[in-house]
């Protein structure tokens, strides 16, 4: 009897070490939901989460916004997960919200945008600047005689497209046979970029090119284009790079795409978070990835499909 006794408990506790085991969560919060790249970024986080045995959540404010994301990681935190991967819409607005998950003792971890205080136990990104550098040498190589240069930004205080922004025009800058005419917001709307767009080429009929800095913006910048049939005549280089903008891409309508290589991102960053609750502690600060420019000539080799994003997993 007391064997058996002995034999419960152990199964009793091999139980319970395997229960726990499959129930350690990685919480993951987009910077907000409908967009390709987060979707990428999501289905590279759910095939890690399947490949390690870990359960993970996936979840996102409507649109990007501080005020929207907050309520969103505050109700992440209420379900305790094991760590919280976080894309952070603000650099400064949520840095308190993501103390509070820490102060909850929630490891953080950010990916894609990160926050001025060293809170996070890591921060995985594209290199941002490069991606501008890139963007810029694209326009530079189909431009050679230079001309009249747009960028189509997001909004002041995104960490990433700031950079974007910073790493084009260090390029720009040293290039006199261009006229840089700057950078012009549009709170991530479409129809704000379209509108932009139209409004630039009104104003100066010999734009000669534009770069779009996210997926949003590149959207809006390719059907301002299409509509003012301008696609040859203009010179478009986007960042980001969705089905849509893919396939204008292919059509010609799209001079070239700056992939961040989201679906790789996502995955490395719940093995990163997956290592942190295993006891690794030696991560760097900040951890950056290239990225890599699709073509119409290399964006049906591996590299370059690989480098796409998706509207939906697989």
């Amino acid at each position: 009897m007391l064997k058996t006794t002995h034999m419960l408990l152990a199964a009793s506790a091999l139980a319970l070490v395997a229960g726990t085991a499959q129930a350690r969560t990685i919480a993951y919060v987009k910077g907000y939901t409908g967009d390709e790249y987060y979707t990428s970024q999501e289905c590279g986080v759910l095939e890690a989460g399947k490949k390690l045995g870990l359960e993970v959540t996936v979840s996102g404010a409507a649109e990007w916004d501080p005020a929207k994301q907050t309520p969103v990681l505050q109700a992440v935190i209420q379900t305790k997960p094991d760590a919280i991967i976080i894309d952070p819409t603000d650099s400064r607005a949520m840095i308190g919200p993501i103390q509070a998950a820490i102060d909850a003792g929630i490891p953080v971890m950010t990916i894609g945008d990160y926050i001025e205080q060293d809170i996070a136990f890591t921060f995985l990104a594209a290199d941002q600047s490069s991606g501008g550098v890139i963007a810029a040498n694209r326009l530079t190589e189909l431009l050679p005689k230079g001309g009249k240069i747009l960028v189509v930004g997001v909004k002041p205080g995104i960490s990433s497209t700031d950079q974007r922004t910073a790493g084009f025009e260090s390029i720009m800058s040293k290039q006199p046979q261009f006229e840089y005419l700057g950078s012009q917001f549009t709170d991530n709307d479409q129809n704000k970029a379209a509108a932009i767009v139209s409004a630039t080429l009104q104003a100066h009929p010999d734009l000669a090119g534009i770069f779009a800095v996210n997926l949003i913006t590149a959207q809006g910048a390719v059907a301002a284009l299409r509509q003012a049939g301008a696609t040859e005549s203009v010179v478009l280089v986007g960042l980001d790079a969705s089905p849509a903008l893919a396939q204008a891409l292919r059509e010609g309508a799209i001079d070239g795409l700056v992939s961040q290589k989201p679906r790789v991102t996502g995955a490395e960053a719940v093995e990163i978070a997956n290592a942190y609750l295993d006891g690794k502690r030696d991560f760097p600060k900040v951890q950056q990835r290239a990225m890599f420019m699709i073509t119409k000539e290399n964006m049906d080799t591996p590299e370059g499909m690989a480098a796409q994003y998706v509207a939906a997993c697989d």
